[in-house]
């Protein structure tokens, strides 16, 4: 008689990655979540970074989100960042990703949109582009502030080995990673990573 017996092995390694931060398209905001001062505020100066308590206007807080950014390989549905701009990735083909990016306009760019479709966007308002673009110079987007945003993930289940696959929300970053960032405003970050292999042995 055979018996088949699964195991799994942990393989962990650190790695530097970026750390990007931008305005959140959603303006709604949260108890935790990094905000910028747009207005004098109790908290403080016009311009700087705090974490939002939502105890005052929500016009004087403008939301922000953090990303961590690596050279990883991308496929479609992942997330990236093209020049800084936060970008979901349709389809990659022959070194080639096709990607929808959030731009924020600038006043150029939005009366020059008005103009041409009759819209009533602003100085600041955001819009899509879809475009391709090399997939050599789109960092992957590893995890985030942002709750909004989903990943495919395809994987094998635990002691059966058998194949799934599901949108998943991108790994969170850690709320002590994000209150030390608002005093400490950093560049890079090492963080880990966790690789998972599972096989059959079968005995007799």
């Amino acid at each position: 008689m055979v018996t088949p017996v699964y195991l799994t092995k942990i393989i962990t390694m650190k790695k530097k990655v970026k750390a990007i931060m931008l305005p959140a398209e959603d303006k709604s905001r949260s108890i935790g979540q990094i905000v910028k001062a747009v207005f004098p505020h109790p908290k403080a100066e016009i311009g700087e970074l705090f974490i939002s308590d939502m105890n005052v206007s929500e016009s004087q807080e403008e939301p922000q989100h953090l990303y961590f950014v690596s050279n990883d390989e991308i496929k479609a549905g992942d997330w990236c960042m093209f020049y800084n701009q936060l970008s979901e990735v349709i389809s990659v083909s022959n070194g080639t990703a096709q990607i929808r990016t959030t731009t924020i306009m600038s006043k150029e760019d939005a009366q020059f949109i008005n103009d041409i479709k009759g819209t009533n966007y602003k100085e600041g308002s955001f819009g899509k582009m879809t475009h391709g673009f090399s997939i050599c110079q789109l960092p992957k987007v590893i995890a985030t502030t942002d709750k909004s945003l989903l990943i495919n993930w395809s994987g094998h289940e635990e002691y059966t080995a058998r194949e799934i696959s599901a949108k998943v929300y991108l790994p969170q970053i850690p709320q002590s990673f994000v209150e030390s960032y608002v005093n400490n405003p950093v560049e890079e970050v090492e963080v880990d990573y966790f690789f998972v292999f599972c096989w059959c042995a079968q005995y007799t």
